[in-house]
């Protein structure tokens, strides 16, 4: 009868029908009953959102996430008002949503973690992007942010990279509507005096909680505050969900529903909650006078009203796992609640909990608190005794729409709150926080109804900006084990009550922007940093007052500085290189007696070898005889995409001749032995089944004749341990231009004649013409089973994934390293670190992609620390480079280059700047 039925719930619903007026059955059930079961089923498993923002301005505090959540997100709760008081009035929040589609019922529902909706737009296939992390954001602007800009020209990250083309409103100021021109006099839309965007869908990620196949919508969230003398809108924040249908055929009978668990104030388990249909609000308020240790006496009042479209229903559960009042469990019962009914289908009935009467009703508690139907009178006649309190959830849904393939609509609700002069009093009370409550929702469905919700709203400013006096601009902190966290400080403002203090994390591609409200003049920051990693933030302080007729009033943001942390911890840390002796010549654990080693303790199980020697003292390795710091290694496909490479020195390649290698050079080279083998390890590196076996090549032969490994000792450096260890040759690692390249290719080496001879690379046998998937142009070098356009990046040059590897003979005895060692080469996840170089300071070479995502012309800025030769270069996610943008010499400063994307197909794409100084990456996303 249902999905998922039980024979119970059946049972116990067809009695009921029996016994109430035969229009109860609607079309709703016989939708229901017709819909088939379906599995878990989604286009893309993106990873969930993790961007965070906050309204501010007003007198609340939001915590804002992407996930269809709001507030909540496994950390301290964030809905604070008054925000100086430092108590929620809400705990959590989240969307639900539900439809059909050819009848069929499919949900995406956000309460607690699995989360439904994944950051980002869907295309107009209703896909979402193979890659989420371009979308994880969420844009901020308030007043002060257009009002720098409009005096300095200085740009924040949000208010330069405004999404136009995700769907973020602008106000046209160069009269071309289609695009965004912050420099031309464009704007964003500014709602209130805060807004805040993001794009989320409910196709990236699984729907674990509902179990339903995705709707295939995609969400636009604007968010704003009102920095206002009027208390009914300064308490509130406000939301427009636009839902665009880009599933390719109709939805019927969408419903949206506002989920909320409140936990007004201190207390969790002593919620009431009461609907008032004609307003549809639902609201929650506290069931006695008193919140101990939070709002006192008396406690507010929160709740949720839909400005448009009109709420159709307005349901309740409690905490936890039960058979009909509890938190629903699939598709099927998230709908029961979204229409007003239970988890079995039952309907809501008038009266005592709405489950034990007779008479169907869609709005639960609509009484006036103390009358009835409320919770704290519960029957008729005479009230009866009040329901007990309890950790209340409740949910408020818009009345059924159709939504049809490419429509969309717009669903705007507030969060209206307010004290009275008592929580709700004797029956009736006119005074009491309900009340208050209900009439400041009047006022903000005016404002919405007059079109003045919308409107920019400049927050009254009567106070002087903080001057900063604590830490110096670009101050780098280094946060150890022992270390005391930053403090931030400034000078007192005249007439401030407290001061809002706002961290932006900097140098992570998800933008964190915190916000901390404090009432003295200095505030301790104490963040967590990984570990051997610089982390750079900006910061600033707005003050907060109040007018002597009570009303709130603010101050001038200060300045703008920045500062770093640095915390060192022995080990591998991430985003670098890391060279890794997994299994030793003497057959013995490379951990054994080193178990502080970074490449142990780092968990990849062995010794790392970058200026470390291995468990014999034995070798070392290093890039191109250079003895500094480990990035340095010459990568190219590295910075592009992970890989992950071995060294194999395996018993087969020490008998001389087994193993072979040659030079490299534009005509024919020198074939030498060599004893390792070299394996591209795949996408898995711990599963051998799609290693490929590479093609090693040296430089650098000279006159003299090599036929061994052990002759290309020929030169010196100045090691860690002592001058004068020999190092090898040069040694290139290359693809094969098939699976079996390196097997063609060892064949023919022998057939000139192994070791000593010389490899023809015209008379090889190697026919295949290898095409530059850049041009479709053959690629310069032809020959020697090798993929030398691999990755796309070139026909001029040969593209190895490793350049200029070379190993120290710390012993001298020109046979390291021994059979039976493995060395792995672990890129761009971690590398090995040490402290000789004492603390590093963050990098003066940078690179930025905006507006990200980008339509049209993309514009890549980046700072030269010094004068050089620069390539600046596009590459998709395959590691094809698309274009190069720039290749010259350069002065040291900043340089801004523009990038007309419209002839890329939609993706992830990868900007690289290289310079003498090193190089910098960034990804960014293309739409079409």
């Amino acid at each position: 009868m249902f999905l998922r039925p039980t024979y119970r719930c059946a049972l116990a619903l067809a009695l009921f029908l029996f016994s109430v007026p035969l229009h109860a059955q609607s079309t709703e059930d016989k939708r229901l009953a017709a819909a088939p079961a379906m599995p878990n089923a989604v286009a893309n498993d993106c990873e969930v959102g993790r961007a965070e923002a906050e309204l501010v301005v007003s007198d609340v505090r939001a915590r804002l996430y992407n996930m269809g959540n709001l507030f909540w997100r496994s950390t301290a709760p964030a809905y604070t008002v008054p925000k100086t008081g430092g108590t929620n009035a809400l705990f959590a929040f989240g969307i639900w949503i539900s439809g059909f589609t050819n009848g069929e019922l499919r949900a995406a529902a956000s309460t607690y973690g699995p989360f439904e909706f994944a950051p980002g737009p869907l295309d107009n296939d209703g896909n979402a992007p193979a890659d989420c992390a371009d979308f994880d954001r969420i844009w901020s602007v308030d007043d002060q942010d257009l009002s720098r800009y409009d005096d300095t020209g200085i740009a924040t990250r949000d208010l330069r990279d405004w999404p136009v083309d995700l769907g973020a409103e602008v106000v046209d100021g160069d009269g071309n509507p289609d695009n965004y021109d912050l420099a031309a006099g464009d704007r964003p839309r500014l709602f209130g005096t805060q807004t805040a965007f993001w794009v989320m869908n409910d196709v990236g990620v699984p729907h674990q909680r509902t179990q339903s196949l995705p709707l295939g919508i995609e969400v636009q969230v604007t968010a704003w505050a009102i920095a206002s003398t009027e208390a009914a809108l300064d308490q509130g924040t406000y939301y427009r969900y636009r839902l665009v249908n880009k599933s390719g055929q109709p939805i019927d009978e969408v419903v949206l529903t506002t989920f909320v668990d409140a936990d007004v104030g201190n207390e969790f388990e002593d919620d009431y909650i009461g609907s008032d249909p004609a307003r549809s609000l639902m609201f929650a308020y506290n069931a006695d006078n008193e919140d101990l240790g939070g709002y006192g006496t008396p406690p507010p009042a929160v709740g949720v009203r839909f400005l448009d479209p009109a709420a159709g229903a307005a349901a309740y559960f409690n905490s936890g796992a039960c058979d009909d009042l509890c938190d629903p469990q699939d598709a099927e019962q998230y709908r029961f609640y979204q229409t007003g009914r239970w988890k079995d289908g039952l309907p809501l009935t008038v009266g005592s909990t709405g489950r034990t009467g007779t008479e169907p009703t869609s709005f639960v508690y609509p009484g006036e608190p103390g009358t009835y139907w409320s919770e704290a009178c519960p029957d008729d006649p005479g009230c009866g005794d009040p329901i007990p309190p309890s950790d209340r959830r409740f949910q408020i849904s818009t009345v059924p729409f159709d939504l049809p393939a490419g429509a969309s609509r717009d669903v705007t609700f507030a969060l209206p709150f307010a004290f009275g002069t008592q929580n709700f009093g004797p029956v009736g009370n006119p005074t009491g926080s309900v009340q208050a409550m209900k009439l400041a929702s009047d006022r903000i469905q005016a404002a919405f109804d007059d079109g003045s919700l919308f409107a920019p709203a400049p927050r009254p400013l009567t106070l002087d900006a903080p001057t900063l006096l604590e830490p110096a601009d670009g101050t780098l902190f280094r946060i150890d084990e022992d270390d005391t966290p930053p403090t931030l400080s400034w000078a007192p403002v005249a007439g401030a009550e407290g001061y809002q203090v706002q961290v932006e994390v900097v140098e992570e591609e998800t933008t964190t922007t915190r916000s901390f409200y404090v009432t003295e003049t200095s505030f301790v920051f104490n963040d967590i940093v990984p570990d051997n990693t610089v982390f750079a933030y900006r910061w600033s302080v707005e003050p907060d007052g109040r007018l002597p007729d009570g009303t709130r009033t603010a101050g001038e943001r200060s300045e703008t500085r920045a500062f770093s942390l640095y915390r060192f911890v022995p080990g591998l840390a991430q985003d670098g290189v890391g060279l890794v002796e997994i299994a030793s010549a003497s057959g013995t654990d490379p951990c054994a007696g080193t178990p502080d080693d970074p490449g142990c303790a780092g968990g990849f199980g062995g010794n790392t070898v970058w200026h470390d020697t291995d468990a014999t003292g034995d070798y070392y390795v290093s890039s191109g005889g250079n003895t500094g710091l480990l990035g340095e290694l010459d990568l190219n496909r590295a910075l592009v995409q992970e890989d992950e490479i071995e060294l194999r020195f395996t018993a087969a390649c020490a008998e001389p001749g087994a193993c072979l290698a040659t030079y490299l050079s534009s005509g024919d080279g020198e074939i030498l032995s060599v004893p390792f083998e070299a394996w591209y390890l795949g996408d898995t590196p711990d599963d051998p089944a799609d290693d490929v076996r590479m093609l090693p090549y040296f430089r650098e032969s000279g006159d003299t004749p090599i036929t061994d490994f052990a002759d290309t000792f020929t030169s010196t450096d100045n090691w860690a341990e002592g001058p004068g260890a020999p190092i090898t040759e040069r040694i290139f690692l290359y693809m094969p231009d098939r699976p079996d390249g390196y097997a063609r290719f060892n064949e023919a080496a022998r057939g000139f004649g192994g070791p000593g001879a010389t490899y023809e690379r015209d008379t090889d046998g190697d026919t295949q013409e290898d095409i530059a998937p850049l041009d479709n142009e053959p690629c310069r070098l032809q020959g020697m089973y090798t993929d030398y356009c691999y990755q796309g990046t070139g026909r001029d040059r040969g593209n190895s994934l490793y350049n200029n590897v070379v190993f120290a003979d710390a012993s001298g005895d020109g046979t390291t390293p021994g059979v039976g060692t493995v060395i792995r080469f672990v890129t761009t996840k971690q590398q090995a670190v040490s402290d000789e170089g004492g603390t590093p300071q963050p990098q003066t070479l940078t690179l930025d992609a905006y507006p990200n995502p980008v339509r049209g012309t993309a514009t890549l800025a980046y700072t030269l620390p010094e004068s050089g030769r620069t390539t600046l270069a596009v590459y998709d996610v395959l590691g094809r480079r698309v274009a190069v943008v720039t290749d010259a010499t350069q002065a040291a400063g900043a340089h801004v280059e523009t990038f007309d994307t419209r002839r890329l197909a939609s993706g992830v794409y990868v900007a690289v700047l290289t310079t003498e100084a090193g190089q910098q990456t960034r990804r960014f996303t293309v739409l079409r």
